[in-house]
């Protein structure tokens, strides 16, 4: 663009100096006729072509000036194409970074989603382990309160059995201890006063008597056995009642471990619950967010996939693509890679044929006003804005005769193909013969 540009100052300079040198040409006839004027010796016949080349002199300046003001126009028109080429530019840039933050956007959304499945994976994992070990728990209780039923009915056996038999030393005892009203007389007597060796020795004989045993040994050791016996069953029910005790206590910590237990399992089929609320809410919302994300993609997809037709159909406009494709580096066409530098080349040719147009256009019209609305229209149709109302053919199939002034423009105007640059190339150098051969 910048080149087309430099070329159009280039040309426009030049006409200013074929103004100036015209002005020049101007003055310098005006100083002829006015030393012929001062001499007098002219005669009306002389002064004829000398008015007739001065009324010609006015008549290209007029034309000049209107020339250089349809050609200032057509550069104005031009630099506004060159404005809306580049808002296109910038357009494009601004959706390739729409279109990467959108995907960027689109990534955090699918990992996002895959983060929450595997917490709702480790949370349902969680969960099988809950009830795993609640089951251990149960049968492990279960056990423990078989074991515990066991153990107490055997203890309430033998618990029952030492109350029987204290029972039965109690009735004893108390047998034992119901004598006659003169043995209490007398053990009073006895209690009140010293015993004497003499009344041990009684004693002694007494019992003797009563057991019918006459080895005071084995009496001894008969009723240190019973003692023992007797001292040896109270310690087991002394041991028995601190296991009794003791299984209470494990029964009453089991049950407040159970019900802590059960507790703690309604506590997390609770949070289970909610935390599966908050995840259906949340994939709910996520696949929504997700639905709108995927049309907006879908949206910039088939934007990208118009202007990428676009590209190409400027291309089979302005320029021969079997040319271009080697050029880029790339034979698949037009790619997300490659537009950039399409778009440069398109704007590059729609410039060169701009300036070519108008050049053309400013010869073939140098002696009458221009039309700018032709001019719109021919710009139009290269850049691809106006569509064609009806089938022309196109430049290779309807060859133009020689002496046809309108060549290039029909040529540019009615063809469907892509003209190639050599083809027009060829075409304005006939024209410029043939204006050299008419001048």
């Amino acid at each position: 663009m910048l080149v087309s540009g430099d070329k159009i100052d280039q040309d426009l300079q030049a006409e200013k100096g074929k103004g100036a040198s015209l002005k020049e040409q101007i003055v310098k006839w005006e100083r002829k006729l006015a030393e012929q004027k001062t001499g007098g010796g002219t005669s009306q016949c002389s002064i004829k072509p000398w008015r007739y080349l001065l009324k010609n002199t006015f008549f290209m300046e007029s034309k000049l000036h209107r020339a250089t003001k349809c050609f200032n126009t057509t550069m104005t028109r031009n630099g506004e194409l060159r404005d809306e080429l580049k808002t296109m530019q910038v357009e494009k840039k601004q959706f390739l970074h729409v279109q990467s933050r959108l995907g960027k956007e689109l990534h955090a959304l699918r990992k996002d989603i895959g983060n929450l499945m595997a917490k709702c994976t480790e949370a349902l994992n969680a969960s099988v382990k809950c009830q795993e070990r609640h089951r251990i728990l149960m049968e492990q209780n279960s056990k423990d309160v078989a074991q515990f039923i066991k153990q107490s009915s055997s203890l309430e056996q033998d618990i029952s059995r030492n109350c029987k038999f204290e029972v039965f030393l109690d009735i004893k005892d108390i047998v034992r201890n119901i004598p006659d009203t003169g043995d209490k007389v007398k053990r009073k007597q006895l209690d009140s006063k010293e015993l004497a060796p003499q009344d041990f020795e009684d004693a002694i004989k007494k019992i003797l008597e009563v057991t019918e045993e006459k080895d005071m040994d084995k009496l001894v050791r008969n009723f240190l056995q019973m003692e023992e016996h007797n001292f040896t069953l109270l310690k087991c029910v002394n041991y028995q009642q601190n296991e009794a005790e003791t299984l209470r206590r494990q029964i009453s910590q089991r049950c407040i471990e159970r019900e802590m237990f059960v507790a703690e399992k309604q506590r997390q089929q609770d949070q289970h619950q909610a935390l599966q609320v908050k995840v259906s809410i949340r994939q709910e919302a996520m696949e929504q967010q997700l639905a709108g994300f995927q049309m907006r993609v879908d949206f910039m997809e088939k934007l990208l996939d118009q202007l990428k037709e676009g590209v190409e159909s400027l291309l089979q406009i302005s320029c021969d693509s079997f040319e271009i494709c080697p050029q880029l580096g790339s034979s698949d066409g037009v790619q997300d890679e490659n537009i950039p530098e399409y778009l440069r080349k398109v704007e590059n040719r729609v410039n060169e044929l701009l300036s070519l147009q108008s050049f053309l256009y400013f010869q073939d019209n140098i002696n009458s006003q221009w039309d700018m609305d032709s001019l719109s229209t021919i710009a139009g149709q290269l850049l691809g804005k106006t569509p064609t109302a009806v089938n022309l053919p196109s430049a290779a199939e309807t060859p133009a005769p020689v002496a046809d002034p309108d060549l290039v423009e029909s040529v540019l105007l009615e063809a469907k193909e892509p003209v190639r640059r050599d083809d027009l190339l060829t075409l304005v150098n006939n024209r410029a013969q043939r204006k050299k051969k008419t001048d």
